[in-house]
């Protein structure tokens, strides 16, 4: 889930130690059945849980949980669902958005999502929807020097206490693309994406994590001396972890030539790889963000660019 999850609880005073977290499944979403498990169990200890969080568009991997099965298990169980679709509630205007990944978004009892991720806003544009309207009404606060009842300042129901008009932003954007150009550039990044997919599938020397359900894509470039893994390979294969270990340092080394060579941006993270076991050791990504600008012909090039950083950084050798 988002680190943002883990600051509420703490900020609530819930703390984080109650903050239960289950675990993925091959594509990096959270896994149903074992959601159904850990609700059982604190049903057993009569532990009151009280939200159940989605996560839609996952910021690591840009994975989208089973909004409709976790909207089902929040009623069954008289929980709060919370969607946190901070990265990928701005995929909503995409052609089927709310026919795929965003299904089931509507039975959310709310929503965030970050504009400034997907719908061109400044940063630190954060937005929580509700479904009931009244809703926001259990976190109102007023004082009779700033902020009074009759207030409009968004101010009476954040930490800040008081809030700049910063809705007019999101307002101007959406007013002034629409709808239909919104949906031809979400469209856009949304192919480049499953083209870079495919090409990354095609190279003998690069891996993809899992096939991209939006905008980011996670994959390693594998020096020559390493076979590759095939995308989304199950169940879990047996580990070499001196192969592992070799990947890991490369696609670090690879990321931080990048940077220095100026030319391609690419961001790294570590996560547990589904496709091997490795007793729960993270494993290094590289992780590519479509940009509504980017092209079929930027792909290439970017991979291009990692190859070259990979000949200048990584020695050809194997360790074993």
């Amino acid at each position: 889930t988002a680190s943002s999850t883990f600051l509420a609880c703490g900020l609530l005073g819930i703390g984080t130690d109650n903050l239960l977290m289950v675990p993925t499944d091959g594509r990096l979403r959270v896994d149903v059945d074992r959601m159904r498990t850990v609700l059982e169990t604190c049903v057993a200890e009569r532990r009151k849980v009280m939200a159940i969080v989605a996560v839609a568009g996952s910021t690591d991997a840009g994975s989208f949980d089973d909004i409709t099965a976790l909207a089902s298990l929040a009623r069954e169980f008289g929980a709060w669902l919370h969607v946190d679709a901070a990265w990928g509630g701005g995929l909503v205007f995409a052609t089927d958005a709310e026919r795929t990944f965003l299904r089931g978004a509507h039975l959310a009892d709310s929503i965030t999502v970050d504009a400034h991720k997907q719908l061109f806003t400044p940063i630190g544009f954060g937005v929580v929807l509700y479904r009931s309207e009244t809703a926001v009404r259990a976190t109102a606060k007023t004082a009779q020097y700033i902020i009074r009842p009759d207030s409009h300042d968004l101010g009476r129901f954040t930490l800040e206490g008081s809030r700049p008009a910063s809705a007019y932003y999101l307002h101007m954007n959406l007013a002034v693309i629409g709808a239909a150009r919104l949906r031809e550039l979400m469209d856009r990044k949304l192919a480049v994406a499953r083209a870079m997919a495919a090409v990354l599938n095609e190279s003998a020397d690069f891996e993809l994590l899992v096939p991209p359900e939006a905008d980011i894509l996670l994959f390693r470039h594998v020096p020559p001396h390493l076979a590759p893994v095939p995308c989304g390979s199950a169940p879990p294969r047996a580990v070499d972890e001196c192969r592992e270990a070799e990947l890991d340092a490369a696609q670090q080394a690879i990321q931080s030539a990048l940077k220095l060579r100026g030319r391609t941006f690419l961001s790294r993270t570590a996560l547990v790889d589904p496709r091997v076991d490795r007793g729960g050791v993270r494993s290094v990504f590289l992780r590519a963000v479509i940009n509504v600008q980017s092209t079929e012909a930027d792909v290439l090039a970017v991979l291009d660019d990692v190859r070259a950083a990979c000949a200048l950084a990584c020695p050809a050798r194997a360790i074993y």
